[in-house]
């Protein structure tokens, strides 16, 4: 009899035991789902190559730079000095200053400041050096630089701390304007390139664009002719050429991005933009690769927006008796492949 109130007992507690364990299960929270996985986000294609056309039907331009405040750039004619304003956010190109204003008779290279909001101009042969408001287009400053011979101011770079340099295709000297201070500064002969690796000879195109390192110590230009870069220090004038291991490299506008250095370039038989890596002291290059787009036309310098290249379309090829450009003279707005 006892036995058989043991074996009850047991089973009654085994019963209990079975059912606590029920009930503790089923006030248990649910576990908490794990998160759906975040999707990868599908890359988007680059805009596709478009252009953007300039008024005019003699405006054979020439260089071009890129203000980040207004998302605009600006271009000129060296036909008559005409500048022009493109604005990339609506697309319209308007006449921005007109050519003759000044004595501004031919627009070359230019350069926007977009901290002091002052617009740099190279005036070619007529050996002139303007500067402008960025958003109002009235006259700063006019510099003349000293009669010679021969005369062409061709490109314009700038310092971080707002100094002007200007290429002159022939004549042996680059000019420097301070542009520290709240006014531009005096226009300076800052480098005699007589007696450097730097030649300058005759009618041919000598040094032409020109770019100024991040941090303000070298300065980079492109020796048209003889189809070679060189390296500036700044704080010695000493000049040497940038060693691409052995190959020749011509070229006309240029964009230093960092250490990347993006050279215009044009051959006999094409035209296109070239990449460099340059060494941490600009003092070495390996060219990397090159990229061009069929709306090209006589190209001559480029600015760089984000991941995108604006190209001058010259089409100095068109110009002179019995020759016609293409119309309308633009400006192409490329992806920069990766």
């Amino acid at each position: 009899m006892r036995g058989a109130k043991m074996k009850r007992t047991v089973g009654y507690n085994i019963l209990l035991a079975v059912l606590l364990s029920l009930v503790a299960c089923s006030a248990a929270p649910a576990p908490t789902p794990a998160p759906a996985p975040t999707p990868t986000p599908t890359p988007q294609p680059p805009a596709p190559a478009r252009t953007h056309a300039l008024p005019g039907d003699q405006v054979f331009p020439e260089g071009i730079t890129y203000d980040p405040v207004s998302n605009s750039f600006f271009t000129g004619s060296t036909n008559n000095g005409d500048i022009f304003r493109g604005d990339l956010t609506s697309g319209r190109v308007t006449l921005f200053s007109a050519g003759g204003l000044d004595g501004r008779t031919a627009a070359i290279g230019m350069k926007v400041d977009s901290k002091t909001r002052r617009l740099w101009v190279d005036g070619g042969g007529t050996g002139l050096i303007f500067v402008y408001n960025a958003d109002t287009g009235a006259l700063v400053r006019k510099y003349t630089t000293p009669k010679v011979a021969q005369t062409f101011l061709n490109d314009v770079a700038l310092a971080p701390n707002g100094d002007a340099y200007c290429t002159d295709s022939r004549r042996p000297t680059l000019f420097k304007i301070s542009g520290a201070s709240s006014e531009p500064g005096e226009l300076e002969s800052w480098l005699d390139f007589t007696g450097t690796p730097v030649q300058v000879t005759g009618n041919t195109t000598a040094l032409n664009g020109i770019v100024v390192s991040d941090d303000g110590n070298y300065i980079i230009v492109v020796h048209s002719a003889a189809q070679k870069l060189y390296r500036i220090t700044v704080a010695s004038k000493e000049v040497s050429e940038v060693d691409l291991g052995g190959r020749a490299q011509g070229g006309d506008g240029m964009v230093l991005d960092g250490r990347i250095l993006y050279v215009l370039t044009r051959t006999q038989d094409s035209d296109m933009i070239v990449r460099i890596e340059m060494s941490a002291d600009f003092s070495r290059g390996t060219i990397k690769d090159s990229f061009r787009d069929t709306s090209f036309a006589f190209p001559t310098t480029i600015a760089k927006v984000g991941s995108r290249m604006l190209v001058v379309n010259s089409q100095f090829n068109a110009r002179g008796a019995g020759r016609s450009p293409r119309l309308p003279f633009t400006v192409s707005d490329i992806p920069i492949p990766p």
